[in-house]
């Protein structure tokens, strides 16, 4: 038994280990999945590579009984499971995009204070053979990443402060856009019901948050940009 996955765990000074199949054993812990259908092999190993199976004292001693249905089911609960290469191909996938999209986000081009296209900057990051960590969150990498990026395109992290104005007739279907992404800074209701609002956005999201407002007004709102920091 050598071209294995094992799933490891560590209990009363001994290391016992169960054959899985990582994806099986994923949907397992998420209730997708039987038992049966995560495991390759119903034995409990001490190392299965070699074949050593663990012996009915040392599970009885470690886990109170020697039911290796019920040994297995606890590990699989309870370690950390290893990950097939598509599961890890997977993985990177989600935090590059989580990345392009904070970058996106987060930064935009000093000279228009628009922000990136996703398409320049998956490029700029392929350029600067930016190295993503699969064990990190996006967000823990973001700024590595900027430093990355800026010898190849100028980027520069901004907060837009904006002044809108929404007459009273699209005030209801503009409010949830007005609140949601934003840090409102002021907001007022005028005698006619009209909407009028000071908020703080990331550059990145400020033409997108226009965009939504106009979509949702029919074209009605007003725009000032009145700070960029």
């Amino acid at each position: 038994m050598t071209d294995i996955i094992v799933a490891k765990y560590q209990k009363g000074g001994t290391r016992f280990e169960v054959v899985i199949d990582p994806e099986k054993a994923s949907l397992f812990r998420q209730g997708k999945a039987t038992l049966a259908d995560a495991l390759r092999s119903p034995s409990i190993f001490t190392d299965a590579k070699k074949g050593e199976h663990a012996g009915s004292v040392a599970l009885k001693k470690a886990f109170g009984t020697d039911d290796e249905t019920v040994v297995a089911e606890k590990i699989l609960r309870e370690a950390i499971l290893p990950q097939s290469k598509t599961q890890r191909a997977e993985q990177y996938e989600q935090v590059r995009n989580r990345l392009i999209d904070l970058v996106h986000r987060a930064g935009v081009d000093p000279r228009s204070h628009a922000p990136h296209p996703r398409t320049r900057i998956e490029a700029a990051m392929n350029e600067a053979k930016v190295q993503i960590d699969v064990n990190k969150t996006a967000d823990a990498q973001l700024q590595d990443v900027l430093h990355a990026l800026r010898p190849i395109i100028p980027i520069k992290s901004e907060m837009h402060t904006i002044s809108v104005e929404i007459p009273a007739e699209a005030a209801g279907a503009a409010l949830k856009i007005v609140k949601g992404g934003t840090k409102v800074i002021r907001e007022e209701w005028t005698d006619k019901g009209d909407l009028r609002a000071t908020v703080q956005i990331p550059g990145g999201l400020s033409v997108e948050f226009q965009d939504n407002l106009m979509k949702a007004t029919h074209g009605k709102a007003q725009f000032t940009v009145i700070k960029r920091d």
